[in-house]
């Protein structure tokens, strides 16, 4: 089982690693954020449990896009053996939409988890450009795209 200190110090050696991270911020609880120019990946440690879990934010989707947007996240989180395990949720009936994948700590090296942050930041802006669609034929769903493996 790891530290906070050790996943702390894996934490600032990943986003050494990365040019475009901006910053990497602790909070009193041990979680962290890796702030990239347009996208905050929010860490948690579950200490107990071994494993880190990763977040971002989308945003909230217009009414008019929302069960286009709805259904892409369900399609989306069906593939998951794709997404490395990588899935889409929402904080509420009417909230935002977040990205979301869990780490196991053991093994996870600085290259893997730098590797990780930057998908998740790549894969959150092209969530937001689909939400954000005017139309539904505007934006192809991320499903459809390329895929892009989250494993460390």
């Amino acid at each position: 089982m790891a530290s906070l200190e050790q996943v702390s110090a894996l934490m600032v050696e990943a986003a050494s690693l990365d040019e475009d991270v901006a910053a990497v911020v602790r909070n009193a609880e041990g979680n962290w954020v890796v702030r990239f120019e347009a996208v905050d990946v929010e860490v948690g440690c579950n200490a107990e449990g071994n494993r880190l879990v990763l977040m971002t934010t989308i945003g909230v989707p217009p009414p008019e896009r929302r069960l286009a947007v709805l259904e892409a996240m369900m399609t989306y989180n069906f593939l998951v053996l794709d997404t490395g395990g990588v899935r889409m949720a929402m904080t509420g009936t009417d909230g935002e939409i977040v990205q979301m994948v869990d780490l196991g700590i053991d093994g996870l090296t600085a290259r893997g988890l730098a590797t990780i942050l930057a998908n998740m930041e790549r894969k959150t802006l092209v969530w937001r450009g689909f939400v954000g669609a005017a139309s539904a034929d505007a934006a192809v769903a991320p499903a459809a795209q390329e895929t892009v493996t989250f494993q460390a």
